[in-house]
Order: C-alpha cells, then structure tokens, then sequence
C-alpha cells in the first residue's frame, strides 16, 4: 500500500490530507486546516500528528508563471525541447526576466486552431522559492513540488466530450481549464480568498476568526427573498471579490472564444456558503458544482462530505504524489536516495510471473529416484536459475554498497554545502550591521557639521549686518539698539527727526535685501525724534 501526505501550503494556513492507495482503492487517513504564524512549527506539529516521518509529501508550486507556445509537431522531441526553450529566452529578454534564476517545466497539448502545431503549456518559478521549500521540508521525505493548476484535475474524472473549468480559490484564483478531456489552458487572478481573509481579519483581529466568519456566512442570491444583509454583516468584503472573479472568468472565455460545459468550485472560496449557486446565476446558467473528489461515496462517509471538500488541494498534491497526474512538472529535483526509496505503485508482489518463478524454485525435488531426461531439464534449468541469483545478489550487495556510499557522500556534500550558505547569511548579516553603524555615525556627523555651520553662520550675523547698513543708514537717523532673538530673525530700533529720513532706512534695507519679511510699527514721538522698530530675517 503507498502513501503520501499531501500540503497545500498559503501565506497564513497550511491544508493537509494523508492518502493512501492499495491498486484502485483510494482513501483519505487523516486530514485539516491549519493557521500558522511560524511555518516550521505546524509542520511539524502536522507531521507528528498524521505519523508521516516517513511518508513521501507532495506540496504546491508558489507564484509560478505560466505561458504558451507554439511548435510543430512533426519536430524530434529533442528539438521541440530546444524550439520552446528559446521561445521562453526570448519572453525573457522582452520583458528584462533573469533567466538563470528561473526553473521550469512543460507539457504539450493538441493545439485546437492548428492541427500540425503543439501547444506547449510552460510553467516556471524562482529557483530560490523552491530551494526555501526543499530547505523547509529538508527532515522529511519531500518528493512532489507540484503546480496545484494541474494536480487539482487529479480530482475528477474527465469526459473526453466535456469541456469543464475548475475555479480554485485559494490566496488567488487559478483557473483550469479542460477541453475534450485535455488540460488545456490555465489562468492565474490576483483575486482571492486572502483579499478578503485579510478585509475581515483585520476588523476581526484574527485570521482564524475570519476563516470560521466565512464559513457561517450566506450569500444571497435571486431566490433568496428571505435573506437580509443585515445578517451578513461580512458579504461586503465577500461580494466584490466573487464579483470580480466570475467578471474575469468571463472574459477568459470570451477571449479565447472557449465554450465550458460545468464549473467545478473549490478552495477555500467554498466554505462560503451558497457560492456554486451565486457563480451559477451569474455565469448564463452554466451548470456549476462544487468540486467532490470523485473516489468518495458520500453514501457511506462518516463525516460531513464538507470537511473533506475544505481540504480538495492537499487531497489533489497528495494523488500526485502517488502518481496520478502530469509527472513531467514536478519541481523537486528527485536525488539518488529519492529514486530508490521511491515506491513501486501500481506493482503487485501477488504476480503470476513471480508466484510461478517461487514454484520452480521451492519445487521438491526426489532424489532417490533416477532422473529422466525431462528431470535432467529440469534439474539444469533449477541450478542455472539458482546460480543466476546467487550471482545477482552478490551483485546487488555491491552496488547497494557502492548507492550507499554514494548517498553518503552526497548527504556530507549537502550538509558543507548548507553549511557555506548559513555562513555566507552570517557575513551579510555582518555586513549590514556595520553598514548601519556607519550610517548613523556619518548621519551624526552630519548633524555636528550642521550646528558649527549654523553657529558660525549666526557668530557673524549681527557684524557683517551692521557692516552693511552703515552704508544706507541716512545722516539724520540714528540706530538705538539692534538685537538677533532667535535663529535668523533680527529686530531693529532706529529714531530721527524727520520721518523720511526713518522711510529711506526702510526702503534701503529691502531694495538691498539685507532683510527679509520686513515689518515695522508705526513711529511714535518721543520728544524731537520719532522712534519706529523693523524685524525681519537674515538672507
């Protein structure tokens, strides 16, 4: 019997499902949803709980981009190999992509509008998202990186005269779409269910919290006259991003003149309830369903059907692993250790060939009785077979010895090789730290400079003021006393005899610009002279 523990992995909550699979017989172990905050602690939590120390896990691709070309099909495998890698270079020059960071992998489909052409459905990532992924799950036995696009199909089965899309809304929206029973076109949406997680955990407070809302929360449609939205208080974070959804959908038919016969529903989305019969009244009635995997007879489960539909993309990782599915886009790079310990499915210790090899070979044999020529026959046939596997297992022993050395030294190669990284991350650490030590040292120089500046600046203000109106200052008029107050602003008292000779300071003070923002009080007598007082600011 093979297993694999299959986890659906967000930005805040992990889905997990345990499969196990004995020839057609598929069964769900153990399963459920988690919210995190420290991913490494829920794994592990998870794979102590589901007892997968050394189960296979099959996980989801993160932010992977997809794209199509065109190539024809009369072309050597090798050669169409190399027509969509430099189709991809090219798609990377236009849009200033660094190629050398990005992994990829395809597969190829019937192209619908021209029949000597393929149609190459090109899925890439950042190499250093996946190489955080394998570090995370590095104690475990990681064997699937997958796109969930194309292991959610491992759910249904297909009909080759059925054109059906499956509407995943997870974080964001992917979008599967299958014609005549084959994957043909996949959309990505930045609308999703962590758009409206976020919209409600903030009022909440609580992720969590808004993952149990959504759950009790009723969209209402035509027919449900009798549902107020008073007693939906969230469906205004809801709505908006469903609308969007079935907007876009919409016109991912229309532009790629596609005609689908049912929508399957699944993800978190679904949790909502009455969501297949909203997208159904919106989508001209095309019959839309939520996603069930097909192995499930409800008639005999003990649990609410619901509680496994929460959980469909660990389910779809999980069924990938066990080998359902597109093999060719797995992202984890299988090592020596992982092809050998790789489960055999489908294989039968049980096989006719093999129980006939055990009969031959436990046989008994009479030896009191005198052989005849097909005793002979068989006797040479019994002792070539059994010197056949004396043979084998001497040599098998010996390459196993030489794979576990080999392992061996790959596992040391690895560990210096981490080792490296963790002391490279160390440096650079170092490095940043130092670096803003040096910052905020020049930054506190900086300001020292600027007070000395500002205060020689000021030391000379008065002096190089009065050196300049010695100049204009009128015969007649006279400086009583002239004071700095504060930073750059100056006040002037001046009197004389005769008020012009008080205006022609004034004015000769601005024409200058040796003052700025003149103001001045209206003179006032005091005995034979008029007394005014000027402020304004230094240049």
């Amino acid at each position: 019997m093979a297993e694999c523990l299959g986890l659906y992995i967000d930005s805040n909550m992990i889905k997990y499902a345990k499969i196990s699979k004995e020839r057609n017989n598929i069964k769900i172990e153990s399963y459920g949803v988690k919210q995190y905050e420290m991913l490494e602690d829920v794994l592990n939590q998870i794979i102590s709980e589901t007892y997968s120390f050394k189960t296979p896990i099959s996980i989801n691709l993160s932010d992977e981009m997809y794209n199509y070309f065109n190539v024809f099909s009369m072309l050597s495998k090798k050669d169409i190999e190399k027509a969509i890698k430099t189709e991809f270079e090219f798609y990377c020059d236009e849009n200033g992509i660094n190629k050398n960071v990005i992994d990829s992998r395809y597969f190829c489909v019937p192209n619908r509008d021209d029949d000597e052409k393929l149609r190459a459905i090109y899925i890439s990532a950042n190499k250093t998202e996946i190489a955080r992924k394998v570090k995370e799950l590095e104690k475990y036995k990681l064997r699937n990186i997958t796109p969930l696009s194309t292991s959610i199909t491992n759910l249904i089965e297909t009909n080759t005269k059925e054109n059906v899309a499956i509407i995943n809304i997870e974080d964001r929206t992917i979008i599967t779409i299958i014609l005549d029973g084959i994957l043909y076109e996949i959309k990505v949406l930045s609308d999703g269910m962590k758009q409206i997680f976020d919209k409600i955990g903030i009022r909440e407070n609580s992720y969590s919290k808004a993952y149990d809302l959504c759950k009790n929360t009723t969209i209402y449609t035509s027919n449900s006259k009798d549902l107020q939205i008073a007693d939906n208080e969230y469906l205004e974070d809801i709505m908006p991003v469903l609308y969007n959804i079935i907007k876009k959908f919409k016109k991912i038919l229309s532009d790629n003149k596609l005609n689908v016969d049912k929508i399957y529903l699944t993800g978190a989305g679904v949790v909502i309830n009455n969501i297949d019969l909203y997208f159904q009244e919106n989508l001209n009635n095309i019959k839309c369903e939520i996603l069930k995997p097909y192995f499930i007879e409800t008639s005999s489960l003990k649990v609410n059907i619901k509680e496994y539909i929460e959980v469909n993309s660990a389910v779809a990782l999980a069924l990938q692993g066990l080998g359902l599915g597109i093999s060719s886009v797995n992202f984890k790079e299988l090592t020596l250790r992982d092809k050998i310990e790789l489960p055999q499915l489908g294989a039968s210790s049980g096989s006719s060939s093999n129980k006939k090899l055990m009969s031959l070979l436990t046989a008994k044999v009479d030896l009191g009785k005198e052989f005849d020529g097909t005793d002979r026959v068989l006797a040479r046939i019994a002792g070539t077979i059994l010197t056949a596997i004396i043979l084998y297992s001497v040599f098998s022993i010996a390459v196993n010895n030489q794979l576990q050395a080999k392992i061996n030294e790959s596992d040391n190669a690895k560990e210096g090789f981490y080792k490296q990284i963790a002391a490279v991350q160390s440096d650079i650490d170092d490095i940043k730290t130092r670096t803003n030590d040096y910052n905020n040292l020049i930054k506190q120089i900086d300001e020292i400079n600027e007070k000395a500046s500002e205060k020689y600046k000021s030391k000379n203000a008065i002096p190089n003021l009065l050196n300049r109106i010695m100049f204009c200052i009128p015969e007649e008029a006279q400086l009583t006393s002239l004071k700095n107050t504060e930073g750059s602003h100056i006040v002037i008292t001046a009197r004389s005899k005769k008020i012009e000779q008080l205006g022609y300071f004034l004015a000769q003070l601005k024409a200058k610009e040796y003052l700025l923002n003149i103001t001045t009080t209206s003179g006032n007598k005091s005995g034979e002279y008029i007394n005014i007082t000027i402020e304004g600011d230094l240049p």
